[in-house]
């Protein structure tokens, strides 16, 4: 595995890089660790932690180097299985690119957004911003960079006053001091960054401005920019600064529709007192890794992980630091018939009964065995909601939602191979596109009653057809992908998952299935 960090998380770093490494070490990888260029003396020092810890070399090896085609070099390495970035989407979909074959893990880039609705608690937002607004000087990917406010909210006088007098409260100051709240920025800014501090567009004003504390230093006070439109140039650079943007709203429908366009399906936040909002909030952002009800996102493994990507590059990818984060980190393959099974088999479609021809006695067996373990899982993992913190106060859920999937199968499938993808995606409730080189006899007759869309058409034909089905959001299922087809397909911001078909629902069911984190305030 290749672990690499952004110049500019420094801080992040530090909590991500033993983490991530930790997870790359138990699952038996070696890591090849990077820093960014700007952070070699602070990777140097992690990289020393780590081998006090155990590590050496060749299962851990630091490899400082600029950020250039010699960064790349080893990126797309033969040798290297698994990237773990902490990187922006641009980047990580050129890397996806790149190396194809690779199994990309990012750490979360969008711009975390919240939502003050009509009906809301105007304190608790307030609370919240002042507190967590400005972790880490504003650059902590789970920090609310917008505030997004209903109008009648907006339009209250008071309500500004109150949010300008909070955050005007906030020491930046050197880390030594004990007045400080708001450290020195990662790093320095660039050109267009340094306007944003001083400059504004269109209807836009200052409600605080952020200033330079000392000369020389990267420390600034928080501002507030109030106005913002949704095409501002301040939203492109707005993670890398100590500002909060103020947006104005006409509804909830609108704030909803903004919230899915910034965040990139990172996390999402609203602020509301009406359950019935509240509801059509969260299906409408379902997209969304994380949701957060009247409260602010605060990243705690295994209780409140970090969020992941809306792109289908990245989009089914377990969360860091949650319970399935692990599995993508390692190769399965399927050596014994899995030994966990469902007391009732509730499966939609039956392959044993209706295959032409008809299966083995041993591939029937598989088959079996499979629709157990499928309704096993789903009945103790997979199909129920669970709860995670013991907080009385505050609960944190975890549930898994089907996204689409388009399933491959080449004329050297199997149809038991077939059947087993088949059976977890539709007990997933996942939308399915086959595209199979053979219509088999059974396909037409018992698959179209269950709603997949079956494609006949060979290779070539399926690889033109992938940014047609890059429009539907699927993912592809295809076990027989080069390392070629998954370069065309990345091109088209598709993922595509080429490892074998299990029987062991425990990791096949996951390909079908995404993460949601859901944190509210009792």
């Amino acid at each position: 595995l290749f672990s690499s960090s952004s110049s500019r998380s420094w801080v992040s770093s530090m909590v991500s890089m033993p983490s991530t490494d930790t997870a790359a070490t138990i699952t038996g990888n070696a890591i090849i660790y990077k820093p960014a260029s700007g952070n070699v003396l602070l990777g140097s020092r992690l990289a020393d932690i780590v081998r006090e810890s155990g590590l050496k070399e060749p299962q851990f090896q630091f490899v400082p180097c600029l950020d250039n085609q010699i960064a790349t070099k080893l990126m797309t390495a033969p040798c290297i299985n698994g990237i773990i970035a902490d990187s922006s989407l641009y980047n990580i979909q050129r890397l996806a690119e790149q190396a194809p074959a690779a199994c990309i893990c990012s750490q979360p880039s969008g711009a975390t957004t919240a939502y003050l609705s009509a009906g809301g608690d105007r304190r608790q937002p307030i609370r919240d911003i002042a507190q967590h607004a400005f972790r880490r000087s504003g650059q902590c990917p789970t920090c609310p960079h917008v505030l997004l406010v209903h109008a009648d909210v907006y339009d209250n006088q008071s309500f500004i006053n109150e949010l300008k007098d909070a955050v005007s409260g906030l020491t930046a100051a050197p880390g030594w001091r004990q007045e400080a709240m708001l450290g020195p920025l990662a790093a320095p800014l660039t050109e267009q960054e340094r306007q944003e501090l001083s400059q504004v567009y269109g209807q836009e004003t200052w409600l605080l401005k952020p200033t330079g504390q000392e000369m020389g230093t990267l420390i600034y006070t928080p501002g507030i920019r109030t106005g913002v439109a949704l095409d501002s140039p301040l939203l492109q650079h707005i993670r890398k600064l100590p500002i909060l943007a103020l947006m104005r709203v006409e509804s909830t429908e609108l704030a909803t529709a903004m919230q899915k366009k910034l965040s990139y399906g990172q996390a999402a936040i609203i602020y509301s007192q009406d359950e019935t909002e509240i509801s059509a909030w969260q299906q409408t952002m379902a997209d969304c890794a994380a949701l957060y009800i009247n409260c602010c996102p605060h990243a705690r493994p295994a209780l409140q992980p970090f969020g992941s990507w809306s792109n289908t590059i990245l989009s089914t990818h377990p969360a860091p630091g949650g319970k399935n984060y692990l599995i993508p980190l390692c190769k399965w393959a399927e050596n014994a018939r899995p030994q966990r099974r469902g007391k009732q088999r509730n499966i939609a479609f039956s392959p044993w009964e209706v295959l032409v021809p008809k299966p083995s006695p041993d591939e029937a067996m598989r088959l079996t065995t499979a629709a157990d373990s499928i309704s096993y899982w789903w009945e103790n993992e997979f199909g129920i909601t669970h709860s995670l913190s013991p907080h009385p106060q505050q609960q944190t859920t975890l549930r898994y939602l089907p996204h689409p999937v388009c399933l491959r199968a080449e004329n050297e499938a199997t149809d038991t191979e077939i059947s087993i993808a088949l059976m977890a995606a539709l007990k997933a409730g996942s939308e399915v596109y086959l595209s199979t080189a053979t219509l088999r006899p059974w396909m037409p007759r018992h698959l179209e009653g269950l709603g997949v869309h079956i494609t006949l058409e060979n290779r070539m034909d399926y690889l033109k057809r992938l940014p047609e089905l890059a429009n539907t959001g699927v993912t592809l299922r295809d076990p027989a992908a080069t390392v070629q087809d998954m370069a065309a397909a990345a091109a088209c911001g598709l993922k595509v998952n080429n490892s074998p078909i299990l029987g062991n629902a425990r990791i096949e069911l996951l390909h079908y299935l995404r993460e949601q984190y859901i944190t509210r305030i009792q």
